[in-house]
């Protein structure tokens, strides 16, 4: 959902209205540790899998669902 033409945030507001510039996490655990999971920047555009205290962090959510 990340759209690079955009900047700050990199997303279609259109779509998904009232997005913050910020870190949002994902449903995706990370494999190589088990107390990480994801997340997308919608500042930057880009993922990571670090933050200082895992999935302890406080972040946005984005809800999606997958095409059925």
């Amino acid at each position: 959902i990340v759209n690079y033409g955009k900047v700050g945030p990199v997303i279609d507001s259109a779509y998904f209205p009232n997005t913050v510039s910020s870190y949002y996490w994902s449903s995706s655990p990370v494999a190589h540790n088990i107390n990480h999971a994801w997340m997308v920047d919608f500042y930057a555009g880009y993922d990571d899998d670090y933050f200082s205290s895992g999935k302890g962090d406080n972040l946005y959510v984005r809800l999606v669902r997958s095409d059925q």
